[in-house]
C-alpha cells in the first residue's frame, strides 16, 4: 500500500509541474488551469474541494497519456481517491501512515462493489466507476476525520444514491472526456457525503446497512442497467475491515501504461480482477526486449461499430508495433485485416499470447 500511495501522489502532482497532453488529444493542462485559479484566491469551493479537484483531474491527464497510475477502482476513475486523500492531508496535516490506513478503508468499500456488483463502466455505467470511486473516497475521508465505521458506510451509501443513473459516455471511446470532469465531480460528491455522515445523517438500510459490528457488513446497491438489489455479506476475521488490519482484498491496482515501465503487466486469475481487466478501457504499452506491443481490453467487438470504437486508440498510435485486443470469454486468437489480434481473456492469461504476437 505504501507503493500505491507513492504512485497516487506522483500521478496527482506531475501534471502540475508539466501539463501532459492525452493520447487522444482531448485533455491536457486542465489541472494546471485549476491550480492557477486556486492560486489567485478566486476559488469558490474552499481549500479541501479546490485542491481535491486539481489532483483528481491531474491523475486523469497521467492516465490518458500512458502514465503510471493506481486504478481505484478503475483507471478511468483513478483521480477521485488520491485527489481526496492529498487534499485532506495538506489541509489537515495528516501523516502518510494515516492516509495508508484510510486507503485500506477505501479498498474495503471497493472490494464490496467488485465482489458483488461491478466497477466496469461497460456494464454498470459511470455510476459503477466514478460512483464506486467516490464511495471509496467518502468512506476513507470519514475515517480520517474521526468518524465511526457506521458513518463511513453512511457516506458510501450517500454517494451511491447520489450517482445512480450516471451513464458511461466517453467521447471517441477514449477514457479522457468527460471522464476527467467526472473525477472532479466525484471528489465533490464524496466530500458532500462525508460531511453529511460526519454530521450524523444516517442513511436507510436499503442502500448500505452496517449490522452486528464493524466486522460484518451487508449491503444492497441498486444500479441502473440491470444490476438490482445486490445483497452481499462479508465476514472479516480481523478487527479492521475499515482499517489497516483487515484481511479483505482491495480494489486498488497499480496500472502502468508507459513505455519505460517494465514488468507491470501481472495478472491475478481472480474473478473480480478478471472482470475489472475485461472492462477496463484504454490500452497498455508493453515492452518485450527491443520490441513493443499494445494491449487493449474490450467486452466484445460483435459489430463493426463496436470494433471501430474499441480499436480507435490502437489505430492512432502512429507506429507499426503489434496490437492485441483482449475480449471476454475463451475465444481463440484471430487477426483482422489490419493486423490487430483478438483473443479471449482465458487463453490470453493461460497461454503465451504475447510471445506469439511478437514472434
Amino acid at each position: 500500500m505504501n507503493k500505491a500511495w507513492e504512485i497516487m501522489r506522483t500521478s496527482a502532482t506531475q501534471p502540475l509541474k508539466k501539463p501532459i497532453k492525452s493520447m487522444g488529444g482531448l485533455i491536457g493542462g486542465e489541472a494546471k488551469k485549476l491550480e492557477a485559479h486556486y492560486g489567485r484566491k478566486k476559488s469558490i469551493c474552499g481549500d479541501v474541494l479546490g485542491k481535491a479537484m486539481i489532483y483528481a483531474m491531474a491523475v486523469l491527464e497521467v492516465n490518458a497519456s500512458m502514465g503510471l497510475i493506481v486504478a481505484a477502482p478503475t483507471a478511468g476513475s483513478a483521480g477521485v481517491v488520491p485527489g481526496m486523500m492529498l487534499a485532506l492531508q495538506e489541509c489537515y496535516r495528516i501523516s502518510d501512515q494515516r492516509i495508508i490506513d484510510a486507503l485500506y478503508n477505501a479498498g474495503a468499500v471497493g472490494y464490496l462493489a467488485m465482489r458483488n456488483a461491478t466497477v466496469a463502466g461497460a456494464v454498470g455505467g459511470c455510476q459503477a466507476e466514478i460512483g464506486v470511486a467516490s464511495a471509496m473516497a467518502a468512506s476513507a475521508a470519514v475515517e480520517l476525520m474521526g468518524g465511526t465505521p457506521q458513518q463511513c458506510l453512511d457516506a458510501a451509501s450517500t454517494v451511491l444514491m447520489n450517482m445512480l443513473g450516471l451513464v458511461c459516455d466517453p467521447v471517441g471511446g477514449l477514457v479522457e472526456y468527460p471522464c476527467q470532469n467526472r473525477n472532479a465531480a466525484g471528489v465533490a460528491n464524496a466530500l458532500v457525503a462525508a460531511e453529511m455522515a460526519l454530521s450524523g445523517i444516517h442513511q436507510q438500510n436499503d442502500t448500505v446497512d452496517h449490522f452486528q459490528d464493524a466486522l460484518h457488513l451487508a449491503a444492497e446497491i441498486g444500479m441502473a442497467r440491470g444490476v438490482h438489489h445486490i445483497d452481499f455479506h462479508i465476514a472479516v476475521t480481523d478487527g479492521g475491515i475499515l482499517g489497516q488490519d483487515g484481511d479483505a482484498a482491495f480494489a486498488l491496482k497499480i496500472i502502468g501504461v508507459h513505455n519505460t515501465i517494465h514488468n507491470f503487466l501481472i495478472f491475478a486469475v481472480h474473478a473480480a480482477l478478471l472482470e475489472h481487466f475485461i472492462h477496463q478501457r484504454g490500452f497498455a504499452v508493453v515492452n518485450v526486449g527491443n520490441d513493443k506491443l499494445y494491449i487493449q481490453s474490450a467486452l466484445h467487438v460483435d459489430t463493426p461499430e463496436k470494433k471501430a470504437q474499441e480499436t480507435f486508440s490502437l489505430r492512432n498510435t502512429g507506429d507499426f508495433f503489434r496490437k492485441i485486443v483482449v475480449l471476454d470469454g475463451n475465444s481463440k486468437p484471430w487477426t483482422d485485416e489490419d493486423g490487430v489480434m483478438y483473443v479471449g481473456v482465458i487463453p490470453f492469461l493461460l497461454e503465451d499470447i504475447v510471445a506469439e504476437a511478437i514472434g
